[in-house]
């Protein structure tokens, strides 16, 4: 019986250190943590690294596990305040992908705290499989490629704290079907919804001067548009290969026309 008793406090005692050493450091005070059910948890105070793109991969220490599929989830915990580029960005090798599939593994879901202003570039790039993530009203920033490819992403909610939106932040999500572009955002970069090819509705801010060269292009089913007068300029190919579009209005602001800004719109 004390030999029992004694058995169960050494396991009490070793579990915590057990637990903990499931947290590997990261960046400055920061910490990631991968369980068996695929969840990977960031957590710590403060800004995650900008991480960087070798021979497509990137250089993350989670990023053999994502590769290797076991990353269904993406928990990042109140205090973090940026999500570094190329931190989930996903790359897999053309020989390894069916005829109209990226992926049919890995990353679904992601959960961002309301403690995270901005999302670095590629951060989630080609990440095909995800299907879920909720941007918070904490988010300023969203840079270039950020979502870009991610094909299986059905729709995203813009908060309205968001100021700029980055080049090809939102290119290749093939399957949104609308977008609502809040009055904060100020800046949407080049080719930033670029073949979203299900797009069919979109709603422009009052607050934005310029549409950048190929902002649309290739959204196939995009009927209409109505360009809000706050609009300047339209920029090159701005709606280029839109096919679906009968419907476009454009207000008195508009001054300046890019090259074939409204090239095969029927």
């Amino acid at each position: 019986m004390k030999r029992a008793i004694l058995i169960y406090m050494m396991l009490c005692l070793i579990a915590p250190i057990t637990i903990e050493a499931k947290k590997k450091p990261f960046g400055n005070g920061l910490y990631w943590e991968l369980t068996d059910d695929g969840t990977l948890t960031i957590s710590g105070q403060g800004r995650m690294p900008d991480f960087t793109e070798n021979k497509k991969k990137s250089n993350s220490p989670w990023c053999k596990s994502l590769e290797e599929g076991k990353i269904s989830n993406v928990v990042i915990e109140e205090g973090i305040t940026h999500i570094g580029s190329y931190s989930f960005c996903w790359y897999m090798p053309v020989t390894r992908l069916k005829q109209t599939e990226y992926n049919t593994e890995g990353l679904r879901s992601v959960k961002i705290p309301n403690s995270v202003s901005s999302i670095g570039e590629s951060a989630f790039r080609r990440c095909s499989n995800l299907q879920s993530v909720v941007i918070p009203n904490s988010v300023t920033s969203i840079d270039k490629n950020a979502f870009w490819g991610c094909i299986n992403l059905k729709s995203i909610n813009i908060p309205n704290s968001v100021v700029s939106i980055g080049e090809l932040a939102f290119a290749g999500c093939i399957n949104f079907e609308s977008i609502l572009v809040p009055n904060s955002v100020t800046y949407i970069g080049k080719s930033a919804f670029r073949s979203c090819h299900n797009l069919c509705s979109i709603i422009l801010p009052n607050s934005i001067t310029v549409l950048e060269d190929t902002i649309f292009g290739d959204c196939k089913k995009l009927q209409s548009i109505d360009i809000p007068n706050s609009v300047k300029t339209i920029g090159n190919c701005a709606f280029g290969g839109c096919e679906s579009m009968t419907s476009v209005t454009i207000p008195n602001s508009v001054t300046d026309f890019g090259w074939f800004a409204f090239d095969i719109c029927i």
